[in-house]
C-alpha cells in the first residue's frame, strides 16, 4: 500500500468541503478524519508509512486510490517547516499527486484569525495581530516555526509555499485551483480534480454545496465542558476501539466544526492594514505566477 494523492491545503480555503467530495468518490479512499497529518509531525512520521496506512486506512480494493487532506502540509509542523515537509513527501511517495486549493489571502487570514479566536488562543483584533505579524522577525519566525507564531499571514504566501514543493516535485504532479472557482463552478472544478487523479470525472458528491466548516466566534460548549467530555471519552471510549487514534481524530475534527455558533459577520479591516497586506501578498503572487503559471486575481489589486 501507498498514498496516491494528497490535498496539501491551504487552511480555511475549502479543504473540508473538498475532502468530503473526494471521500464520496467510489474510486478513492480517505481516512475517516481529514485531520490525520503524517509528513508534518515527527512522532507519526518516524513510525513509518506502513504504520500510518495500517492505522488510518482499512483494506481496499486494488482499484481505489488512497489519499489524505491536511492543511499542515502547506503550514508545516512542530519541527518541520514546509520545505522539509515537501522533502519528506518526495522521499516517501515520489509519484504522489498533490492538490492545493488557494483562497484570496486576506480573506483566508481573517478567517484563520476568527478560528483561533474561537479556540481561545488569540485575544488580539485582526488589525493588531496583522500589524505584529507583518514585521520581518515575525514573518521569519512564522515561516520556520508556524506553531509558535500565529501564521495568519505566511499561510497565504502561496508562491513561497508551492515553490518549496516545486523545488522537489515536477509541475505536472501539482494541481492548483482557487476557492472562488470551486464555489462558482464546483462541478467543473471537481471534474478537473477527478481527471487529474485519473478517476471517473462524472461523479457527483451527494452533499456538494453544503458548507461543512463555517466560521464563528461563539461556542456551543464552553472550554470546561469540552475538556470534561474529551477526558470522559479518553477513559471509557477510545481504549475499546480497534484504532483509538483514528477514532479520536475523527471525533475531534467533527467536534471542532459542531462546536461553532456560525457567524458570517466579518469585522472591517483598517485601510492601512489592508493596503499593507495587499502589497505583501502581491509580491508573493508574482512568485506564484513564476512557479506555477497561475495568475492570482489578488495580484491585480496591489
Amino acid at each position: 500500500m501507498s498514498l496516491d494523492f494528497l490535498v496539501i491545503g491551504a487552511q480555511r480555503s475549502g479543504t473540508t468541503s473538498l475532502w468530503h467530495a473526494l471521500a464520496s468518490h467510489p474510486e478513492l479512499q480517505l481516512p475517516s478524519s481529514k485531520e490525520a497529518p503524517f509528513f508534518s509531525h515527527d512522532e507519526q512520521y518516524e513510525r513509518g508509512l506502513d504504520w500510518y496506512l495500517g492505522e488510518f486506512f482499512a483494506p481496499a480494493g486494488p482499484q481505489r486510490l488512497r489519499g489524505t487532506a491536511s492543511p499542515h502540509y502547506m503550514m508545516g509542523g512542530p519541527r518541520a517547516d514546509v520545505p522539509e515537509v515537501a522533502r519528506r513527501i518526495r522521499a516517501t511517495v515520489p509519484d504522489v499527486r498533490l492538490i492545493a486549493i488557494l483562497r484570496e489571502p486576506i480573506a483566508r487570514a481573517q478567517s484563520h484569525h476568527r478560528m483561533v479566536v474561537h479556540r481561545g488562543r488569540e485575544t488580539r483584533s485582526f488589525d493588531d495581530a496583522a500589524r505584529a505579524l507583518l514585521t520581518p522577525a515575525a514573518l521569519d519566525q512564522a515561516r520556520r516555526r508556524p506553531l509558535e507564531t500565529q501564521p495568519y499571514i505566511v499561510q497565504g504566501e502561496y508562491g513561497r509555499i508551492l515553490g518549496a514543493y516545486l523545488d522537489v516535485f515536477p509541475r505536472e504532479q501539482l494541481h492548483v485551483l482557487l476557492t472562488d472557482d470551486l464555489e462558482a463552478e464546483p462541478l467543473r472544478a471537481l471534474e478537473q480534480i477527478f481527471s487529474f487523479l485519473g478517476v471517473t470525472d462524472t461523479h457527483r458528491p451527494p452533499q456538494w454545496g453544503v458548507r461543512h466548516h463555517r466560521g464563528g466566534r461563539g461556542r456551543r460548549l464552553d472550554a470546561t465542558a469540552e475538556r470534561e467530555l474529551k477526558e470522559h471519552l479518553a477513559r471509557v471510549a477510545w481504549p475499546h476501539t480497534p484504532h483509538p487514534a483514528q477514532h479520536r481524530r475523527a471525533f475531534d475534527f467533527w467536534f471542532l466544526q459542531w462546536n461553532v455558533v456560525p457567524d458570517e459577520q466579518v469585522s472591517a479591516i483598517d485601510p492601512d492594514v489592508r493596503a499593507t497586506l495587499r502589497a505583501h501578498f502581491a509580491r508573493d503572487a508574482r512568485l506564484l505566477v513564476e512557479r506555477t503559471g497561475l495568475a492570482a486575481p489578488w495580484s491585480e489589486s496591489a
